[in-house]
């Protein structure tokens, strides 16, 4: 038999489960046959009912008993009674009850069966990493910019570098080989444009030279740039070009025995013919550059030419490389004159030049102080060469000194400083050279630093190629070791292997092919290596190659800002680090899921809460995008490398294998998977969740109070599915012993969409039994159940209290006090009626249960105590009693009821001779009081006096003095006619009091009162004050005797008709007689 629950037959249709994840539920010591017997049942065809309430999802299981206690008010209250204190008297409906009092018969309680293993959980869900992720919809290898949608970001212009904003959201870096911008006064980057425009007057424009800057008269002036160019209009101007350099500093010269030739401006070159014999003047303004090119018509062209120049802040030096250094006053180069060199018009076609010569001679003549000429001398014999095709061009240049940038290197030469990059196999003249192009990429680590690359290409303007019709692929390289582009020499640094390749070939007329862009696509392997850079790995920039020894593979290309070598690199700020920590809630048909994921930022830009969130993509096992979305956000800013700990939510999903990537998101733009940035993909596995039973009531251990008793069971469908509900099945089964499964009833075969299902009458119930409860329930494709069942009784019920007399604190006026309690036999059962017993204890400070007398069980519930059982006066006593049903249930009350036993006094005549607040009249029983003295005589002992004392409310005819009047000759002892043994004595001043009679034949004082009284050796009774005076009373009640507390005593004598006759003081002998006359008894 298998260890999970068992589907019944017929009764679920079948649900295929597949997990990417095995994460299953341990359940250690739970019985596989009480886990899995659900009886074999059917489910009717007909529809159910859709469930109308909530779903338990997510909600706890158990709960702690703080959650479902009630706590009083009062709770925690500090009082504590005075001494002798009677509790509080309380409400008797309802009194207080306690079960399982002490009873005719005890009862037995239900077993309970213990180690009650949790409920199955079901198949398992699960993430696990991907194996084969999806690639994201951005790749390293495909282009963003797109020069009709790509829009310049201005304010990220640099000196060398352009900023574009692309379509796909993200951005692409273009960085020049040569300068594009400059920076104007205001601080903006603006275009470089080194288009000649006629020059006015008087320049206002800022950051352009104007015609008469430098001593420039007329003519022209670059339009746009850091280092302005003023060209004249006539050749024979003292200064016929100059450029300015910053800080006060120019560079200029004019042209010695130059004709007044008017210059023709043409975009950035102005032409002046004829400025000597045979000889033509060319002057072309670039960014940081002056280039003059002379043009020998023939040979009876000057070969010296005399430059005067106009320098301001700088003193010309001439190096042993032919170079003439312009420094400032700190010797620092600030321009330079590179070596001239000399190229004729024999164009080899396939080289796109003519033969060149470097036999161009620098000398500097200082004509005054400070004041210096340039004077070139050219090699005669060269230009006298009978092989030489004229025109010949010479170029000496004025160049500010570079930055260390890019170089294209010949075998045997260096162009660091060149107008064109050679690259290829060319052979001129017999000598046969390689070349190829270093790049300096410097920037770019600290441009993109921490950003993504995604896409790099290489730009070239091709000016020239051996054969455009047929030409050889141009391969790109990253340097493997560094360089300096001044003094590096073919073959130049090592190199690494090919990152892109492209074949295309342009500028060469001959073949019909114009000027055009050669574009290399570096791709992955391009946007690896600048990744590396911008990581922190060395860059040592480019390289160009082509293959060696091919004079089809030579090209030429422009270095002109506009037209420059151009490094296009695809790239975004933001970068992602995902890490998967925990699913912490699965995912299910009708519950978002949680995953606990770790997103840390790699990038450049600052994710900010209200703009990004944690998003996924999911797939199904088809591979096909699946409508499901939930974003996540985030905390806080996540500044660079911060990370942040999401609960990312998963959006509920149905049951099956599917491959969920994680990705950040940005509100109104691309996700980061869509920019190029690695996303996280995950195998997700979801399935069918069993329903979970939660809890069953009645509980283990339950007493039913009847024979057919309701079974409810609680539960939930994680997943509601594939049914929106669910359904149930109960099971009760007899306990015999330690068999839970005899005689076992079922409610099925059809399960109920009902959650409490009431045992039928038909079942047979007894009391006196124990019985195991099943709970069963489903959720169309499964089944669960508690693994051990509830178990409970059907016990006699405990017959209840509804009321008892007396109440608290009540008290009594007799030793022998009638007890009430009233009750029922809520079950009836046995049939027999109840019983009733009652227990009466002395209470004694805390000490409820002294002297404890307990009466047998007896229907009656009015009960008498017993004389003999010896209640005392002015004592307080508590008592308990019990109803029990003879079946063995009984109820007791709770907690002791007390009362008091007190004498009882005359109702008048004990409040006589008082008044209220001590004045005559006592308005609580309507009294006037007053009293006088008639008669006195010294003695020793008590005092001889007639006092009498008047009571308007004394209704005695039979004193002294007549109706109303008292005196001490009136005192005497009555006995209480009713046999209870009590006595009243009448005192001096009128009044009454009454001494009660204990079961022992002692007498107990009213409350309140410090006499006490006695039985006389012989008959009567001694009356002994708080002063120490004793009364004697004989056995008829007169008054024989007194005696004050020294003893002296008094004596009283009777006459023959027992009216008073004498009193005399025993010591001193003296006496009052009294004489009586008419009906009373007044002397």
């Amino acid at each position: 038999m298998s260890a999970g629950p068992r589907t019944p037959a017929r009764r679920f249709a079948a649900v295929s489960v597949v997990l990417a994840l095995v994460a299953g539920l341990s359940l250690g010591g739970v019985s596989a046959a009480a886990a899995t017997d659900a009886p074999d049942v059917e489910r009717p065809d007909k529809p159910r009912p859709t469930q109308q309430t909530g779903s338990a999802a997510g909600r706890p299981h158990e709960v702690g008993t703080d959650q479902t206690r009630f706590d009083e008010p009062a709770a925690g209250g500090s009082g504590a009674p005075a001494p002798n204190e009677l509790p509080p008297e309380e409400s008797l409906l309802p009194v207080p009850v306690e079960s399982k009092g002490h009873s005719p018969e005890p009862s037995q309680s239900a077993p309970i069966v213990q180690s009650v293993a949790p409920p199955q959980q079901g198949p398992a869900v699960g993430m696990t990493p991907s194996s084969a992720p999806p690639q994201t919809p951005k790749t390293s290898a495909s282009s963003s910019y797109d020069p009709a949608t790509s829009a310049e970001v201005v304010a990220e212009r640099g000196e060398r570098t352009q900023v574009f904003d692309n379509a796909d959201g993200s951005r692409t870096l273009r960085v020049s080989e040569e300068p594009v911008n400059f920076r104007t006064q205001e601080g903006r980057w603006e275009p470089i444009d080194t288009t000649l425009v006629t020059a006015p007057a008087s320049s206002a424009r800022v950051g352009v030279a104007s015609a008469d800057q430098g001593g420039v008269q007329g003519g022209w002036q670059t339009k746009a740039g850091a280092y302005p160019v003023a060209i004249a209009g006539a050749a024979n101007s003292p200064t016929l070009a100059t450029m300015q350099i910053g800080n006060g500093q120019s560079a200029g010269f004019g042209l010695d025995g130059a004709a007044p030739a008017t210059g023709r401006a043409d975009r950035d070159t102005v032409t002046f013919s004829s400025v000597r014999d045979k000889a033509d003047l060319t002057l072309q303004a670039d960014e940081g550059s002056l280039k003059e090119t002379i043009h020998l018509q023939s040979r009876q062209s000057p070969d010296t030419w005399t430059f005067p120049l106009a320098l301001e802040g700088l003193v010309p030096s001439l190096d042993e490389a032919g170079n003439v250094a312009l420094k400032d006053a700190a010797g620092e180069v600030r321009a330079v004159i590179p070596a001239g060199w000399m190229m004729d018009s024999a164009v080899n076609p396939g080289t796109g030049d003519g033969v060149t010569s470097g036999g161009v001679t620098y000398a500097l003549i200082e004509r005054a102080p400070g004041a210096w000429a340039l004077k070139v001398t050219l090699d005669r014999a060269w230009l006298d060469d009978p092989s030489r095709v004229y025109p010949v061009k010479v170029d000496p240049t004025i160049q500010v000194t570079p930055a260390a940038n890019s170089v294209s290197i010949v075998q045997g030469r260096n162009y660091f400083q060149t107008d064109v990059y050679r690259l290829g196999y060319n052979c001129d003249g017999g000598v046969c050279n390689n070349a190829a192009i270093l790049l300096n990429t410097g920037s770019v680590s600290t441009t993109l630093k921490d950003h993504l690359i995604t896409g790099t290409r290489l730009n070239l303007w091709n000016v020239h190629t051996y054969d455009c019709q047929a030409p050889r692929a141009v391969t790109v390289h990253a340097n493997t070791a560094a360089w300096n582009p001044s003094t590096v020499r073919y073959p130049g640094p090592s190199y690494g292997g090919a990152l892109g390749s492209a074949t295309f070939g342009r500028g060469n007329e001959s073949d019909g092919c114009g000027d055009g862009w050669g574009v290399v696509d570096l791709g992955t392997a391009g946007a690896n290596t600048i990744q590396g850079w911008v990581n922190g790995q060395a860059n040592h920039g480019l390289t160009v190659r082509t293959a060696l020894n091919d004079p089809r593979t030579w090209k030429k290309f422009d270095t002109a800002p506009n037209n420059g070598v151009k490094l296009d690199i695809d790239y975004t700020p933001y970068r992602a680090a995902y890490r998967f920590d925990a699913l912490v809630t699965p995912v299910t048909a009708s519950q978002d899921g949680v995953a606990r994921i770790t997103v840390t930022n790699t990038g450049a830009a600052t994710w900010y809460t209200n703009v990004h969130s944690l998003h996924y993509t999911l797939f199904n096992s088809a591979g096909q995008t699946v409508p499901n979305v939930a974003w996540t956000g985030l905390p806080y800013n996540v500044g660079p490398g911060g990370s942040a700990t999401l609960d990312a939510r998963i959006a509920k999903l149905t049951p099956g294998n599917y491959t969920l990537c994680w990705d950040m998101d940005a509100n109104n733009g691309p996700k980061f998977s869509q920019l190029g940035v690695p996303w996280l993909c995950m195998n997700l596995a979801t399935a069918n969740q069993w329903p979970v039973l939660t809890s069953m009531q009645p509980g283990n251990g339950h007493e039913s109070a009847t024979t057919t008793p309701t079974l409810t069971v609680a539960g939930y469908d994680p997943d509601n599915y594939p049914w929106t509900y669910q359904d149930y099945l109960f099971e009760v089964c007899e306990v015999v012993g330690t068999d839970y499964r005899a005689n076992c009833r079922s409610s099925g075969p059809a399960w109920q969409t009902s959650p409490s299902f009431t045992v039928p009458v038909g079942w047979g119930l007894t009391k006196g039994k124990t019985y195991a409860w099943y709970g069963y329930i489903g959720d169309g494709a499964n089944s669960n159940a508690r693994p051990n069942p509830a178990v409970f009784t059907i016990p006699n019920r405990d017959p209840v209290i509804d009321a008892a007399w007396p109440p608290n604190g009540y008290t009594f006026s007799t030793l022998t006090p009638m007890l009430h309690l009233s009750g029922r036999d809520t079950d009836a059962w046995p049939n027999q009626g109840v019983g009733y017993r009652f227990e009466v204890c002395e209470s004694e400070g805390g000490d409820h249960r002294r002297n404890c007398r307990i009466s047998e069980w007896a229907h009656p519930n009015t009960w008498t105590v017993p004389e003999s059982w010896g209640l005392r006066w002015a004592k307080s006593y508590a008592w308990y009693a019990s109803v029990g049903d003879w079946g063995g249930g009984a109820a007791s009350i709770a907690r002791p009821m007390f009362f008091t036993t007190q004498v009882p006094q005359p109702a008048v005549t004990s409040h006589l001779a008082s008044g209220t607040d001590g004045k005559e009249f006592n308005v609580q029983v309507g009294n006037y009081t007053t009293s006088a003295a008639d008669a006195s005589v010294g003695a020793v002992g008590p005092e001889l006096t007639v006092r009498r004392t008047y009571n308007s409310m004394d209704p005695r005819p039979d004193s002294a003095f007549g109706e109303g009047w008292s005196s001490r000759w009136d005192m005497r002892a009555i006995p209480d006619s009713d046999g209870s043994g009590n006595v009243v004595v009448v005192l001096a001043d009128g009044r009454q009091v009454r001494f009660g009679r204990n079961f022992d034949g002692s007498y107990a004082a009213p409350s309140g009162g410090f006499a006490t009284f006695t039985t006389a050796q012989g008959g009567g009774w001694v009356l002994a004050d708080k002063s120490g005076t004793r009364h004697v009373v004989d056995a008829v009640g007169r008054l024989t005797g007194i005696q004050d507390a020294s003893g002296r005593a008094q004596a009283l004598t009777y006459d023959g008709t027992g009216r008073l006759a004498r009193a005399t003081d025993a010591m001193s002998g003296r006496y009052l007689d009294f004489t009586w006359s008419g009906g009373t008894w007044s002397p």
